[in-house]
């Protein structure tokens, strides 16, 4: 047999189809896979960090300034409940924005610029985490656009909700650091600290509206030529 010749003409008619030794495209291995039970358990501890957090702002409001023994175990036990939350949540998106990534391999969409890991990697980059996972999320929504397979989805518009989602979110994480100096009064830190928690609901309510549409439109293209279902 003789050796791989990348210079010959093609011995195939599929050109998706790469020979032996052959350098494959970025997305030839992968597979389109559901996202289904992903964005299933991703929403469902989003809107638990938003249960969690709201009532941990209400319960440091009804503690006031000289609280009960009870009303102290139970703020404690909701910051716990936020902690919690927040692990789990962190958890399940990272594996849905990885398998959304992995996804548009599977879909044939060249020229990404991010790599599934990198999509969840970039949320743990100091500074860098100020724009780049906005820019990963943005990546994934144009990109799954149905019929944006090879190059054509850089032709795509991103969605209104990115900035909802992005803008929501830092300023709800401002906010609340806010509050949490505000050590010397309970129930004023607890006010500002609800106020974070109302922006942390519409960021998760934002996050949640993105997460569906991106699955939908992965499910879309994937019943079109772009994709091969696993």
């Amino acid at each position: 047999m003789s050796a791989y010749n990348p210079y010959a003409a093609p011995q195939t008619a599929d050109p998706y189809a790469v020979a032996p030794g052959a350098y494959a495209t970025p997305w030839q291995g992968e597979r389109y896979v559901p996202l289904g039970w992903r964005t299933v358990l991703a929403a469902a501890f989003l809107v638990f960090v938003v249960l969690a957090k709201l009532g941990m702002e209400a319960s440091m409001m009804a503690m006031g300034d000289d609280p009960s023994l009870g009303a102290a175990a139970a703020t404690g036990l909701s910051a716990l409940g936020v902690l919690g939350a927040l692990v789990l949540a962190a958890i399940f998106f990272g594996v849905w924005i990885h398998r959304a990534s992995a996804n548009l391999r599977g879909l044939r969409r060249d020229g990404l610029a991010f790599s599934p890991g990198g999509c969840v990697g970039w949320f743990y980059v100091p500074i860098a985490n100020l724009w780049q996972p906005v820019r990963a999320m943005s990546e994934i929504w144009r990109a799954s656009e149905p019929g944006g397979a090879g190059y054509e989805w850089t032709r795509a518009r991103g969605s209104a909700w990115l900035g909802v989602w992005w803008g929501t979110w830092l300023l709800g994480n401002v906010i609340g650091e806010v509050s949490a100096l505000m050590t010397d009064d309970a129930a004023s830190s607890g006010a500002v600290g609800l106020v974070s928690a109302v922006l942390t609901a519409v960021a998760a309510a934002a996050l949640i509206t993105l997460m569906v549409g991106i699955q939908r439109r992965q499910e879309q293209a994937a019943q079109t030529a772009d994709g091969r279902a696993a």
